[in-house]
């Protein structure tokens, strides 16, 4: 798992991602723990690589990583998460 901390603390959420891999909200949003993680790993990717495309733009790490801010949220978070890792989400995800 890569080290996510500081992409959090941009946001100033370190305590984000417990919140999301928690087993009672997993169970909630009917993910499972494994696609929950690979999806957090596809994100965090994502947002390494646009912050080294944005830092070769000139612009700010901060501002790189805060663009993907919404993806944190737990609706976004899930509904992308079954989307891409798991089986679709016809649900929720037109709306993420």
């Amino acid at each position: 798992m890569k080290d996510y901390k500081y992409a959090l603390s941009v946001y100033g959420r370190e305590d984000l991602v417990n919140d999301l891999l928690d087993t009672n909200n997993l169970k909630e949003a009917n993910v499972s723990k494994e696609v929950a993680y690979k999806y957090l790993e596809t994100l965090l990717d994502h947002i390494e690589y646009v912050s080294e495309a944005g830092l070769e733009l000139g612009l700010d790490r901060g501002q790189c990583i805060q663009h993907d801010g919404s993806k944190f949220n737990d609706m976004e978070f899930y509904s992308y998460a079954k989307q891409f890792q798991g089986e679709g989400d016809s649900e929720f995800f037109p709306y993420a």
